[in-house]
């Protein structure tokens, strides 16, 4: 008799097999019936639970928590840390910096990231770029990058959480092109640290309630299509004051999603036991 409340990260915004899906289906509606509630982390994934039967009334939005205290005091020293990475990388203000955060693998896709660089290069000067993690397609990933005329891509390897918040910190941009990402962990972190984020359509971390809203602090391109990406990295290189707000934008919603996660969902929860 004591209430189970659920949280995982499944979404709806990839390609599935039907037959997997309809013999899932009844398991699933079975299986959803005895849980009291169900903790959301996003738009996506509330989607998932109603397809699966589970009633409005059950699903209590939550967002996935970061490592609060370490990124407050990273958010408050954010100048600081700033100047510490462009100073290491002899990066100046005024130069462009994007960020990916994610193991070297293939479904990752920080190669598309290079790819539109490719074309960011045909209409201004050069971008710097952080891939940070390690993985089997870095070899893969350095002989594309030395197609880059203007630009340069610097490989940090893996980054501790202790030194991935300096990172963020130092970015204009944060970009994560990921074919298969439920709702990563990185956006999260990025949009804390003040960045704004452009996601591919097949994560599950954007929406109207979500880490990326649409024109509000980020953009979403279309999975692959390197050039709409290029389309919005320009956009933001050439409106700084667009990315000043969508910056602040992604700032504000992640302090109140994390303040959510951390706090909040504890006394909803007891209020929805008690009642």
């Amino acid at each position: 008799k004591i209430p189970l409340a659920y949280i995982f990260d499944s979404e709806l915004r990839q390609p599935r097999n039907k037959i997997k899906e309809f013999l899932k289906r009844p398991f699933l509606y079975h299986y959803f019936s005895s849980v009291a509630f169900f903790l959301s982390v996003g738009d996506s994934n509330e989607m998932y639970y109603r397809k699966y039967g589970v009633k409005n009334d059950k699903i209590l939005r939550m967002h996935f928590p970061i490592d609060l205290k370490s990124y407050r005091k990273a958010y408050d020293n954010q100048r600081a840390l700033n100047d510490q990475i462009r100073k290491l990388y002899k990066i100046s203000e005024n130069e462009f910096v994007i960020t990916v955060v994610g193991k070297l693998v293939p479904t990752k896709n920080q190669g598309h990231i290079i790819d539109a660089l490719i074309e960011v290069e045909k209409n201004i000067e050069g971008v710097h770029l952080f891939i940070i993690g390690s993985g089997e397609m870095e070899e893969v990933l350095k002989e594309k990058a030395d197609k880059l005329k203007k630009s340069k891509v610097y490989f940090t390897g893996f980054l501790t959480t202790t030194e991935l918040p300096a990172y963020y910190a130092a970015s204009d941009l944060y970009v994560h092109p990921s074919l298969k990402d439920r709702h990563p962990i990185a956006v999260s972190e990025a949009i804390y640290m003040g960045c704004p984020v452009i996601i591919s359509d097949t994560c599950g971390s954007y929406g109207p309630g979500d880490d990326v809203q649409e024109g509000r602090n980020g953009y979403v391109y279309s999975f692959g299509n390197t050039r709409e990406l290029a389309e919005r990295i320009l956009l933001l290189i050439r409106n700084k004051e667009a990315r000043k707000k969508q910056g602040e934008w992604s700032h504000k919603i992640a302090v109140d999603f994390q303040d959510k996660s951390h706090y909040r969902i504890l006394d909803e929860l007891a209020k929805r036991i008690n009642n």
